[in-house]
């Protein structure tokens, strides 16, 4: 046979095994592939049923008691491995927390809030319990004044009423006179009284009493007139001499409708200066 036949059949045998060599290597690739799907889908599924949390299924899987070895008791009793954590449970958990702490927050300022609408409350009624006091205690005055006012006008018209000798000055007329000259000056008077006449005596005797009290130095004297004289009237050294209180007298006098205005003054020289005398006659009619 010639030589390159020979060598012709060699190329052709080499290139049918490595073509043979090719179709078994892909096969064998392809069932390493299967293998290591297989044991992938077993695995999973054997973890699954380990972490799942329900007694009986383990029981049901698990062999019977005199079956079980060291080593299958260790695996079983070994604890599952924690499922990965859920992004959108921690994200619903951490909102629930940011609300619950914004309600805790609102809570906290309404106790406040209320906290102090009480002690407001309380002041208010404090006040308003004070207020309450005074008002009662200004309405106890207001009667005690109404009281004293309805006492004094029975006494005024008690006063007015009143039965009294003829010159002598009704209670009404003595206090008048009395106010009129408390707080004025005061000084020395001579209250002269018609000898023989009673009216003028009683008279007399009443501006003595008001006088006195009133701080003034009062004195009666009784003189003869050759006409009776009516009213009041001031007896005076000299005008010039006149004593600067004949003025008061003579004010407080005219309140009660005594001596007319402008009175009437009458000199006597033989009166010593200074001197201040009030004749006291009838009443006018």
């Amino acid at each position: 046979m010639p030589s390159w036949f020979s060598s012709l059949d060699s190329v052709v045998r080499a290139h049918s095994f490595a073509s043979w060599l090719a179709i078994i290597s892909t096969g064998v690739a392809v069932a390493s592939v299967l293998v290591t799907y297989i044991l992938s889908t077993q695995a999973n599924t054997l973890r699954n049923q380990s972490s799942a949390p329900s007694q009986p299924r383990i029981e049901s899987l698990a062999p019977p008691e005199e079956a079980i070895t060291p080593g299958a008791i260790e695996s079983e009793s070994r604890p599952a491995a924690p499922d990965p954590p859920d992004e959108e449970l921690e994200a619903e958990v951490a909102r629930l927390r940011r609300e619950l702490d914004q309600v805790s927050q609102d809570l906290e300022a309404e106790r406040f809030r209320t906290q102090a609408a009480v002690e407001g409350v309380q002041e208010a009624n404090q006040r308003a319990g004070a207020a309450e006091a005074k008002s009662a205690d200004a309405i106890e005055r207001a009667d005690e004044a109404e009281r004293r006012a309805q006492n004094f006008e029975n006494q005024l018209r008690d006063l007015e009423t009143e039965s009294v000798e003829p010159g002598v000055l009704v209670e009404k007329n003595r206090l008048k006179l009395l106010r009129a000259l408390s707080g004025k000056p005061v000084g020395k008077i001579v209250l002269l009284a018609v000898s023989g006449d009673t009216v003028s005596a009683n008279l007399a005797a009443s501006l003595e009493r008001v006088l006195t009290d009133a701080g003034w130095t009062a004195e009666i004297q009784t003189a003869i007139f050759r006409t009776p004289p009516e009213g009041l009237s001031f007896v005076v050294n000299s005008r010039e001499t006149m004593p600067e209180y004949t003025s008061t007298l003579a004010v407080a006098l005219a309140i009660i409708d005594l001596m007319p205005m402008p009175s009437q003054v009458r000199t006597n020289v033989n009166r010593p200066a200074g001197f201040l005398g009030l004749v006291v006659g009838r009443p006018a009619e």
